[in-house]
């Protein structure tokens, strides 16, 4: 018996027309918009703040590596604690921290001239409420939705975060003032805890009611996904990805160069590409030949990797804007296609007994790798120049489509 598998249909279907039927989940989705903007307008404010405190990219990327941190050390607890208590009181104390970093962080950029260290103890805790609302939001979508639609609601939940994503950029940029941005983003981390309380009241959120809260429940996870392999060759997949996919390229690159005057315009483009990346994948769902289409838009991830490293010559790329901002939205929207799909194909293929562990694990494992990802970007890019960094990059990612076969072993359908 292959547990794993739940086949939400063979036509091509839009995660779209999956969940057409489901208005509460389209409501919370509505509600976690706002959670998204404020960490789309919160990401530009702290790289701006932190630019002008180092001078340099050690400054955002000691930030970015603190969050990561954060998150990794309370990825596998947190989501012990939603298998076992769900997902609705942890997430309304998860938008309430939040809020009260953004207002400390504004508060403390307004009001005084601290210690950089004072920011490194924020995103450090900011990290650990990302970890913890990630497994939350896992469950509470995955409980507003039809079974065979878990990873469509996947789905939509990523394409609500690259939405949120451009919409505080937006915001961030008109403002201007990295104070006046965090202090709106804790409003906005407010109202969606008010929200979310309101829409979640009549919904009987599954919980596992004698769940263990030991090491046996870590034990327990381990083996569960070890025992079903076309999940653990995703996941498998996924974390690969994590690690050889950048999160801090383009503004590791904005800051090297010196390009602070085009910033806005680059940031705005990789989050537009990340937009365009999940929208393909909300129509193209999760049907056809999966596999197939992992390896072929990987390819043309590694493609555009290449291309632009060579355009960097010179500093190429920084003299022509248009033709950087085209570059990133092509890297930013086939990356997060890759790694959106890989996500969803995990979400549907989770047991709910264990769904909270698995995304709690998961989203601390990224953030380790990404952490390493960010300690390897910013050495070579302080050491040496992005060119290099670019280039490792594209090694690194030749060779993990090497040791993943492909991607032949995730399976061709859910």
């Amino acid at each position: 018996m292959r547990a794993e598998v739940s086949a939400p249909g063979g036509s091509q279907r839009s995660a779209f027309v999956q969940l057409r039927h489901s208005p509460r989940f389209f409501a919370f989705m509505g509600a976690m918009l706002l959670g998204a903007t404020s960490l789309g307008a919160s990401a530009v404010a702290k790289l701006e703040f932190a630019t002008q405190m180092i001078g340099n990219e050690i400054g955002i990327g000691a930030l970015s590596i603190v969050a990561a941190l954060g998150g990794a050390v309370m990825g596998l607890p947190a989501g012990v604690m939603v298998d076992r208590f769900g997902p609705r009181r942890i997430l309304l104390g998860v938008f309430a921290v939040m809020a009260c970093v953004h207002f400390g962080t504004a508060m403390f950029l307004s009001a005084w001239t601290p210690h950089f260290s004072v920011f490194i103890v924020l995103s450090f805790i900011e990290g650990m409420m990302v970890s913890v609302g990630a497994p939350s939001v896992a469950a509470a979508q995955a409980a507003l939705v039809p079974k065979d639609a878990r990873g469509a609601g996947e789905i939509i939940n990523l394409l609500r975060l690259s939405i949120g994503a451009i919409i505080g950029t937006l915001i961030a940029a008109s403002l201007g003032r990295p104070a006046l941005t965090l202090v709106l983003c804790g409003l906005m981390a407010a109202a969606v805890a008010v929200v979310f309380w309101l829409i979640s009241r009549p919904v009987a959120f599954p919980r596992v009611e004698d769940g263990p809260l030991s090491m046996r429940a870590f034990n327990e996870l381990f083996d569960r996904v070890r025992r079903m392999p076309l999940l653990r060759q995703t996941v498998i997949a996924d974390l690969v990805l994590r690690f050889v996919i950048p999160t801090q390229l383009v503004n590791l690159f904005i800051v090297d160069k010196g390009a602070m005057d085009v910033a806005g315009f680059v940031i705005l483009g990789g989050v537009i590409g990340v937009a365009v990346g999940n929208l393909s994948l909300a129509f193209t769902g999760l049907s056809g030949r999966l596999d197939r289409r992992m390896r072929f838009v990987f390819v043309g991830y590694l493609v555009n990797m290449i291309i632009g490293s060579l355009l960097m010559i010179d500093d190429y790329l920084v003299s022509h804007v248009l033709l950087l901002v085209v570059i990133v939205i092509l890297g930013s929207g086939l990356s997060t296609y890759s790694q959106g799909l890989l996500a969803a194909m995990i979400q549907q293929r989770s047991p709910d007994d264990i769904r909270g562990r698995l995304t709690g694990g998961l989203t601390g494992a990224r953030m380790l790798l990404v952490a390493a990802g960010v300690v390897m970007a910013t050495f070579i890019t302080s050491v040496y120049f992005t060119q290099v960094f670019t280039w490792t990059l594209a090694i690194l990612g030749v060779i993990a489509l090497g040791v993943l076969r492909g991607f032949s072993r995730i399976g061709a359908s859910v």
